[in-house]
């Protein structure tokens, strides 16, 4: 489902208690290279909707929108072009809500950790829709502290559940670690592989019968 071509979204004609007054607006992107190639199963007449959904960027973030939109009935249309270097392939898909480093506390921080909580599931319905592996991994993360203040800091920050660990206790955790002034354990805590994953959704997306792969750059939105 890949195409090159100028791409347009334009307001799409709605059911609602108006009947065809309502209309849901939409994203218009810009394509710089103005190719006339031919759009396979897109509707290229004013009249028609192009698509329900633009997604601009490929990444992580951008391929689980589009997965998500198209599995809940829209149509889509993801502009992404190869990027060396990408943040999606380069992070170290970590699956850390409470870290301090993070800077989230209060509602941010439980929405977090409740989005941590449901990656096994969101995984496992990745590799069965993929037929791909992706690994998780969720034996807990430690977080160190470089002073004794630090260490109090982590502490009292410090989730219900989170263990609190000495020098000791850190040493005893990842000798490789020490020394430190202690720490923080976070025992749900872990990491995806997050190139695995770019992987498994890019596949998934790339098939998809209701997304629409444009391998051109946005420049502008409106």
């Amino acid at each position: 489902n890949e195409v090159g071509c100028p791409y347009a979204l334009r307001k799409r004609q709605v059911s609602g208690p108006h009947g065809d007054r309502s209309r849901r607006p939409l994203i218009l992107a810009r394509l710089r290279r103005m190719r006339q190639s031919a759009v396979r199963d897109v509707a290229t007449s004013a009249a028609d909707p192009v698509a329900d959904v633009a997604v601009v960027g490929g990444g992580l973030v951008g391929l689980a929108v589009s997965f998500a939109a198209a599995e809940r009935g829209l149509a889509v249309v993801l502009l992404d072009v190869d990027r060396p270097g990408a943040a999606s392939r380069a992070g170290a898909g970590l699956l850390v809500p409470h870290f301090s480093a993070e800077g989230m506390r209060d509602g941010v921080s439980r929405f977090m950790a409740a989005a941590r909580d449901e990656y096994p599931g969101y995984v496992r319905r990745i590799e069965e829709r993929s037929g791909l592996p992706v690994p998780l991994h969720q034996s807990g993360a430690i977080e160190v502290a470089r002073s004794t203040a630090e260490c109090a800091a982590l502490h009292n920050a410090a989730p219900t559940g989170a263990e609190h660990l000495t020098a000791a206790g850190v040493a005893e955790l990842e000798p490789a670690l020490a020394p430190t002034a202690g720490g923080v354990l976070y025992p749900g805590d872990g990491a995806v592989d997050n190139a695995r994953l770019v992987d498994a959704l890019a596949s998934i997306v790339k098939h998809h019968p209701r997304v629409h792969i444009v391998r051109e750059t946005a420049v502008e939105i409106a």
